[in-house]
């Protein structure tokens, strides 16, 4: 899980105690902004930090930075020892009263934070975060028909890349059939490993004759995403053209073998007159 990495520009800690860099962060909340994955790695972090706490002050937070970071043999040095450990922490809980993983309490002018929930509510789906708990009962049915939709729209997707490649895979495992009959589909592709057809096709106990799997195989790339599919397919073009070009090599080994004994027997019977 990516860590929090300050910007190679640091002038926004210039003057700063660990405190007021932690004050400015929480507020500003600066780094984080237009990262689609941030809130799944912020969650993490918050986990991390409030493990075996029920609440953190600003001067906990703080330490439990500095702790983690001396600890990683990163123990920041120079002008910005301590306001960088301050805007770190700060902008984590920023960003946790934000995402609403933290409430704060003040009393008797103590600020403190909370994570009432411990399990993760963010998970990465695709390049982004998706909010799976914490939803109200309204964002949870939208996420839902947004989910539905996009479900429908990459079925469609899948069932017209299968519409174009199926076609060609077939015409692809005839021609390894129509060359070598009893075609064996290999334990290892050596020397090509992203040609092993079990990273495509899943419950291949392999090695296997291609003939005792065939609708198995021609059926495989209905279920992949459309890449996914382009890929297998060259994969099986590859396959078809190796079993068509050594299919070609015997067939000139068999005429080699036959002209090298027609010239034998010419030769032996030119010795006999």
């Amino acid at each position: 899980m990516a860590r929090y990495r300050a910007q190679r520009d640091y002038r926004n800690l210039e003057g700063h105690s660990a405190y007021s860099a932690f004050d400015q962060a929480y507020r500003e909340r600066n780094y984080g902004k237009g990262l689609p994955l941030w809130p799944v790695h912020v969650n993490v972090r918050l986990i991390r930090m409030f493990e075996g706490r029920e609440v953190l002050d600003r001067g906990e937070a703080i330490a439990l930075v500095l702790a983690d970071r001396v600890a990683e043999g990163r123990r920041t040095k120079g002008a910005f020892a301590g306001a960088f450990e301050g805007d770190v922490a700060g902008n984590n809980l920023g960003w946790g009263v934000h995402l609403g993983l933290l409430t704060v309490t003040e009393e008797a002018g103590r600020r403190t934070w909370a994570m009432p929930d411990r399990e993760p509510w963010f998970v990465v789906d695709g390049k982004r975060a998706r909010q799976v708990r914490g939803l109200t009962e309204a964002a949870a049915a939208d996420q839902a028909r947004r989910a539905e939709s996009r479900a429908k729209r990459e079925a469609t997707l899948r069932a017209k890349a299968a519409a174009e490649n199926g076609p060609r895979i077939e015409a692809g495992l005839s021609t390894i059939l129509m060359h070598d009959p009893g075609f064996v589909i290999p334990a290892q592709a050596w020397p090509f490993p992203d040609d092993q057809w079990d990273i495509y096709v899943r419950n291949l106990a392999l090695p296997v004759p291609l003939v005792e799997v065939l609708p198995i195989v021609q059926e495989a790339h209905e279920t992949m995403e459309p890449k996914r599919q382009t890929r297998w397919l060259h994969v099986i073009e590859r396959a078809a053209w190796r079993a068509k070009a050594e299919a070609e090599e015997r067939r000139r080994d068999v005429e080699r073998a036959a002209w090298a004994a027609a010239k034998a027997a010419d030769d032996a019977a030119l010795e006999g007159l």
